[in-house]
């Protein structure tokens, strides 16, 4: 007789779910750069073309295009005509000028937070933060040194 196995069923979209997870990082910082680049903004009055977004950002258009397609296959911008988008609900919380806009949150979650994240597993065998482990400091007194930092986390 064998022992019963208590393996979980066999999922066919397990891989494609663990594979995104796993690549979850791509979005996020798909979202800093367009967060820092002010796409949203430059939106706000309605669809533009890339070049037209490139010129008004500083980016390259093939490179922006990338970026823009990317975080419209996930449902953040869409593109309405080739090479021309608009912005979708989600898009619009990137916004700096519109009540709950999380433009402020995309910034340090994909600079600071995102570096000390790199150091988890520093944390996790050693107990002591990762922040402290990457940035030689604890979050606060980096932030005391950095008024830019510092600025943007008061306007979370």
């Amino acid at each position: 007789m064998t022992a019963p196995s208590f393996a979980p069923a066999p999922d066919p979209a397990a891989p494609a779910s663990l594979l995104q997870m796993m690549t979850g990082y791509w979005v996020s910082q798909a979202l800093y750069v367009t967060a820092r680049l002010r796409v949203a903004d430059l939106l706000a009055d309605g669809p533009r073309s890339v070049d037209a977004l490139a010129s008004a950002a500083g980016a390259h258009p093939a490179a922006l295009f990338r970026v823009l397609r990317a975080l419209a296959s996930v449902g953040v911008f869409t593109e309405t005509a080739p090479r021309t988008f608009v912005l979708t609900t989600l898009a619009d919380l990137l916004r700096s000028d519109v009540p709950g806009s999380m433009r402020a949150l995309a910034l340090p979650y994909a600079e600071e937070q995102y570096r000390a994240w790199e150091d988890l597993l520093h944390s996790v065998q050693t107990g002591t933060p990762a922040f402290d482990q990457r940035f030689g400091m604890p979050y606060f007194d980096y932030l005391a040194e950095h008024p830019d930092a510092d600025a943007v986390f008061k306007r979370r």
